[in-house]
């Protein structure tokens, strides 16, 4: 079996060789010639039904997306080339459940590189089905397709529409990937400033609310954002919330990958169009787009190809644009100057004492306020995730007392945490072992009534 070289042609010339290598085997499958067919490429790894019917008696936990799950109902058989053995890539895997303690095992089993014909019920014919191996810089790349008589392609298009409704659940749909289901997050999870109470979610929930008032007074329906702040700070958090508001798919890509090029921007939003309302995820667009020396990395997608996908004459209604940057500083002037590209840009500092305390209130309603207070004030400085951090910490401190988490447990979690940013930030003379950093705890601690 071959591997095409897509550094040098495109995957979808990676394709059409690897068709040409099957097509006789194809052509017998579908009952007609290869220029009466029609390639298609539904985003999904639809050859992946097929591992269940080598490894029947295995005990699996395919990893599929749920349409293909979906698809499994509807096959009525599958066949193989003669000539060519399927090959399927496998790991051991503890079944979900199952204990820790007593844990059963599965096969996880990925589909590599034979081509399938697959009968699905209510399809006149065959199907054919593959994941095409390529080459690229993450080891065992492919690319999936469908290939079908054009009238039996309807046929499996209506197919694939009737078993993916949207569900209940927000997805992400990673470009050149699979659709993934994101954990649910509610607003009521979140601890939130005011300025992100009222920038973020109350504007896209009015945005929602009134999409009639849009209509009527000629307004494009979209709505962009950009979240700015060091990292761990809730902007991904924020982005949850929002696509679990309207159970709404998401949209991304990586906009530094060599790959990503004008053309993946430009079918990222017509994918994001098709599935209106839905959100387009870029994060980290300081990196791609930064106007000096100051931004580490540039992308391939050009800023007028950016510019033209958020606000241009074919940009369609029902798309929310959400991008993420550390520094806006660098961000080129142009993504900023110009209303129709980012209707709420929002800051996602460290977050201030009130917050702090409200933060461990949430997670510790036992502990006087006076002492959660004492907590905010000694990490003052740290990020949304680094209070977590602390949380976790405590909770083992108190785990091996099988007790609730106090204060103390809260404090030395902070002491620790910070003991270990500073060993880290130090800067070190030897290269090898070195003797550890010193866990005396500092007796310079607040006093208080550890409840």
């Amino acid at each position: 079996m071959n591997t095409f070289q897509i550094e040098k042609i495109t995957p979808e010339q990676a394709v059409r060789l690897y068709v040409r290598e099957h097509a006789s085997w194809i052509e017998e499958q579908l009952g007609c010639n290869l220029q009466d067919s029609v390639l298609l490429s539904v985003g999904y790894s639809v050859a992946q039904l097929a591992v269940g019917y080598v490894l029947d008696r295995v005990p699996l936990d395919e990893p599929g997306s749920p349409l293909v799950e979906r698809l499994h109902s509807s096959v009525e058989s599958v066949v193989f080339p003669p000539y060519s053995f399927p090959a399927i890539d496998v790991c051991q895997m503890r079944d979900p459940k199952s204990l820790f303690l007593r844990p059963k095992t599965k096969w996880r089993a990925f589909w590599k590189d034979s081509p399938v014909s697959v009968r699905f019920k209510g399809i006149d014919g065959a199907i054919v089905v593959a994941a095409v191996p390529v080459h690229q810089r993450e080891a065992g790349h492919t690319v999936d397709c469908v290939i079908a008589k054009r009238e039996c392609a309807v046929q499996f298009l209506q197919l694939v529409q009737d078993v993916s409704p949207r569900g209940n659940s927000p997805r992400l749909w990673m470009y050149k990937g699979e659709h993934q289901e994101i954990a649910q997050a509610r607003w009521s999870d979140l601890v939130l400033s005011e300025s992100v109470v009222e920038l973020v979610r109350r504007d896209f929930e009015l945005f929602f609310q009134r999409e009639g008032w849009f209509r009527d007074n000629r307004i494009p329906f979209r709505r962009g954002y950009l979240f700015h702040g060091p990292p761990g700070n809730g902007k991904t958090s924020v982005i949850r919330a929002m696509m679990a508001t309207g159970c709404l798919e998401a949209f991304t890509l990586r906009l530094c990958d060599e790959e990503t090029n004008d053309g993946a921007i430009e079918d990222l939003f017509r994918r994001a169009a098709y599935r209106a309302p839905s959100m387009v995820v870029l994060e980290d667009i300081d990196r791609a787009f930064g106007s000096n020396h100051t931004a580490t990395k540039r992308s391939n997608v050009s800023l007028q190809q950016l510019l033209n996908s958020m606000d241009g004459l074919g940009t369609k209604d029902g798309i929310i644009v959400v991008a993420t940057a550390n520094d806006p500083t660098v961000l080129d002037p142009a993504i900023l100057r110009r209303p129709g590209r980012f209707d709420r840009v929002v800051a996602f500092p460290p977050p201030e004492a009130e917050l702090r305390t409200r933060y461990f209130a949430k997670f510790n309603s036992h502990l006087l306020e006076e002492n959660l207070e004492t907590v905010a004030k000694e990490s003052e400085g740290l990020s949304f995730a680094q209070l977590r951090e602390i949380y976790i910490l405590a909770g083992q401190y108190a785990f091996e007392r099988n007790d609730r988490i106090r204060v103390s447990d809260l404090l030395k979690g902070i002491r620790t945490l910070q003991e270990g940013m500073t060993f880290v930030s130090k800067p070190r003379r030897k290269v090898g072992f070195v003797e550890s950093a010193s866990t005396e705890v500092d007796s310079r601690v607040p006093t208080f009534s550890d409840k």
